[in-house]
């Protein structure tokens, strides 16, 4: 069987995994545009901060490939896919396959077209983004970052990291709007102003500003001139599907795709970031960019290309991270875009208090949360989620717990994976300088505390 996958990330790496360990004779082929083995993207801000080294962001050995006789086919880009002649079309070329994997991943997509034109405006999602930007910082003073999503607020972290002034520019009114409702944004707002960012909420960029060629800052719409060095881009993050039209695969933001996650075409598969599956607590299928989803799904496409059949019940939709040391969680529908939902925020927002906590009801059914500052409810959240609990079946000492001001925060129960934000578990054996690898992205580790909580540092 020939087995060939398009993508060159976790999702792509854990199906050829997966499809090697059960099967010693499969022929196994996976096609990226990037030229660099499988790295560790949610490290990327640490590489660009100085924190970690290049070294350090690659996620398997260096003779991966060889020792599982995957065959690369690394800086090449997919044109298209003839789904009836079995062929992955190159430029000028093609490869055959019995079964196919589309996990090519998502791409930033920059806020305004106009900071593409010319140097010194860079997208942040690949490791080539990253050595350009961390080669920018190393001789640079000042940013502004453009766009509203994580991935441009982990850009303005690495960057304060380096001390390196940073002007924030949403042309919406407040950050991720994706997942942040107002009052969060708020929150985060003003906690990341104290960290040195300056923000321009509701501000569009009209164009670059140059200097004899040389970028110099941006302007508004409103005539404003932002002085900077360098600018970041930020916009949203979509599916790399571009390969696909006139191929007969049926997609929309990402490829839709059964319980199997198999598409429309018989033995094409898709998985993580390009994948639109189920998503639970929401009424239509959805993209989920998230890492730990993205290895779960290429573990499951990997089995059921070899003809397993395994059922994939859909996904819970959650965002576990941290943003400028702000514990975030987001669980199911948390942030709602159309009518018909309820809220419980309790007394938040609460000046002074640096936590924001509220839940979504759909027909009394509890259908997603919010956790900023303390996400200690977060798993009996998603249970309560994925059970489709009703309000009056919600466990009251949790509530109390959540909205009750005199009742202390609890501390984290487990200590998160800064690479796939994997909760793993720590009890009365855990000790400092412990070393511990995550299950989900295989990254070492050793635990360290800090600030009275249990934290996971690079080996």
């Amino acid at each position: 069987m020939k087995h060939v996958i398009i993508g060159n990330g976790i999702s792509g790496v854990k199906a050829a995994e997966t499809i090697r360990r059960d099967d010693a004779a499969a022929e196994i082929t996976i096609i990226s545009d990037e030229k660099d083995p499988f790295y560790l993207k949610p490290m990327l801000p640490d590489y660009v901060s100085g924190r970690i080294n290049e070294g350090a962001l690659f996620g398997r050995a260096r003779d991966f490939y060889k020792k599982n006789r995957i065959e690369t086919l690394f800086g090449k880009t997919v044109t298209g896919i003839d789904a009836q002649k079995r062929k992955v079309l190159l430029d000028g070329a093609a490869v055959d396959f019995d079964t196919l994997l589309i996990a090519s991943g998502a791409d930033t997509i920059p806020a305004v077209s106009v900071l593409t034109q010319g140097g010194g405006a860079y997208s942040f999602r690949r490791l080539a983004d990253a050595r350009k930007i961390r080669a920018a910082a190393e001789r640079a003073r000042s940013a502004v970052i453009v766009g509203d999503g994580i991935m441009g607020l982990e850009l303005a972290r690495a960057l304060r990291n380096r001390n390196i002034a940073v002007t924030f520019i949403c042309e919406n009114n407040r950050l991720w709007p994706e997942v942040l409702d107002n009052p969060a944004s708020e929150l985060l707002t003003e906690i990341i102003r104290i960290k040195g960012v300056e923000f321009m909420f509701g501000a569009r960029i009209k164009e670059i500003a140059r200097e004899s060629g040389k970028l110099v800052g941006v302007k508004t719409t409103d005539g404003n001139l932002v002085r900077c060095d360098f600018v970041g881009l930020g916009g949203r993050v979509a599916p790399n599907l571009s390969f696909l039209r006139n191929s007969g695969i049926m997609y929309r933001e990402g490829v839709l795709v059964g319980r199997f996650l198999d598409t429309n075409v018989p033995g094409v598969f898709a998985a993580g970031d390009a994948a639109q599956p189920t998503v639970v607590g929401k009424d239509q299928p959805d993209v989920n960019i998230r890492w730990h989803t993205a290895w779960q799904q290429g573990a499951i496409a990997g089995m059921n290309m070899l003809g397993k059949r395994v059922n994939y019940l859909g996904v819970l939709s959650t965002t576990s991270t941290q943003i400028f040391g702000i514990d975030l969680m987001s669980v199911g529908n948390a942030n709602p875009a159309t009518s018909g939902y309820t809220f419980e925020t309790g007394d938040y927002p609460v000046e002074g208090v640096g936590v924001y906590k509220k839940l979504v009801f759909k027909d009394n059914v509890l259908v997603g949360a919010l956790l900023v500052g303390s996400v200690s409810e977060g798993k009996r959240l998603e249970n309560a989620v994925l059970l489709r609990k009703k309000q009056s079946e919600l466990d009251k000492a949790m509530l109390r717990e959540m909205f009750d001001l005199s009742h202390p925060f609890s501390p984290e129960v487990g200590a998160i994976c800064p690479v796939c934000k994997l909760e793993l578990p720590v009890d009365e054996k855990t000790y400092e300088g412990q070393p511990i690898t995550c299950p989900a992205c295989g990254v070492e580790f050793r635990l360290t505390r800090k600030e009275g909580r249990w934290r996971l540092a690079h080996v």
